[in-house]
């Protein structure tokens, strides 16, 4: 049966041009890298239901028309934990250990010396 239809269509398509062409691709016939799905485009849902505390700032003038020309646009969801709690324990952390950055200088010596001194402190509170 698959031979008599190739041969009918031989037949039937001899003396005609033959072009081949991709199915249809819904416009994608080339795609680039700005067609592309990112993570904003998946998370764009939840930031824009947390909107009030996420403060997503949206960056680029609004796309109208059918066939709208070539525009950018972009958006930036800050780190709200990062920017209002981490960061803020993070400089506390670090101001309150700047003074004893003095210990640490590089020096072997001086670390195997720190080391005795702990042995011997906590030997003594220990007996």
């Amino acid at each position: 049966l698959i031979g008599v239809l190739y041969l009918l269509r031989t037949w039937l398509l001899r003396g005609r041009r033959q072009t081949v062409v991709g199915t249809w691709d819904c416009g994608y016939i080339r795609p680039e890298t700005s067609m592309q799905y990112s993570s904003s485009s998946f998370a764009e849902p939840i930031t824009e239901l947390f909107t009030p505390v996420l403060r997503t700032e949206k960056h680029g003038p609004e796309v109208t028309g059918f066939f709208p020309r070539e525009t950018r646009f972009s958006t930036h969801t800050s780190d709200v934990a990062l920017e209002k709690m981490f960061r803020r324990i993070f400089l506390f952390v670090d101001r309150a250990i700047t003074p004893l950055r003095r210990f640490q200088h590089g020096k072997i010596h001086g670390y195997l010396l720190y080391i005795a001194v702990t042995l011997i402190v906590l030997l003594i509170w220990k007996a």
